[in-house]
């Protein structure tokens, strides 16, 4: 590892927040040569897909307390996809004759989800790397993409604001949309979420009842 003929100065400009007094001689620190604006958005694509996730596991948490379904031992540690399955199954056994349409609602959220996990799983789990041919600053700073572990399955994702940003809502929609579709089923979310209607966003945004974001 020799990395004497990078300037320092460069990596700085994408890693600000760098804790001076978590720096200590003789250890290395691994820096991401990615904007702040980038990591950011990466972070809220994860964390939105979390809030989701969470939301699946109330909305089975409150079928067992209501005895509407006996939830098989251990169903906290099965994989997204199993314990999906497993609230589609319930809602549909119980919601057939009373809200015929909330079953139709909740599986299209879930086709929805799966789109947006890829992405998820991708920006989490992946492999980052430079673009190749792509232009840089600084001769080391490049433009970035996100691929798959999975090697050629999953196209990679362009690490740049606009592409997040557009991933990011798409996540955030969809853990809205989860605990809508929840609340409308009658689940009461403890403590609840805060999760605006896009409309009203929009007119805060607009009469500045709060400061834009920068992203």
């Amino acid at each position: 590892m020799n990395n004497d003929g990078i300037d320092s100065r460069e990596f700085m400009k994408f890693s600000t927040m760098i804790p001076e007094d978590h720096l200590e001689i003789g250890k290395y620190t691994f820096l991401q040569p990615l904007s702040e604006k980038v990591e950011a958005l990466i972070g809220r694509t994860i964390a939105a897909w979390g809030a989701y996730e969470a939301m699946v596991d109330e909305a089975l948490r409150a079928l067992s307390l209501q005895e509407i379904y006996d939830l098989p031992k251990g169903w906290e540690m099965r994989s997204y996809k199993k314990r999906i399955c497993l609230m589609l199954k319930i809602i549909d056994g119980f919601s057939e004759d009373i809200h015929p349409n909330l079953s139709q609602a909740f599986h299209q959220l879930a086709v929805e989800a799966e789109r947006i996990q890829s992405f998820r799983n991708i920006l989490a789990h992946g492999h980052y790397e430079p673009i190749p041919g792509a232009p840089t600053e600084g001769g080391y700073i490049g433009k970035y993409r996100a691929k798959s572990a999975r090697k050629d399955l999953d196209e990679p994702i362009s690490l740049d604001v606009e592409t997040l940003k557009l991933i990011w809502h798409d996540a955030a929609h969809l853990a809205g949309a989860m605990v809508f579709l929840l609340e409308r089923s009658g689940f009461k979310i403890s403590p609840p979420p805060l999760v605006l209607p896009d409309k009203q966003l929009l007119s805060s945004l607009k009469s500045e009842s709060f400061p834009p974001s920068e992203t």
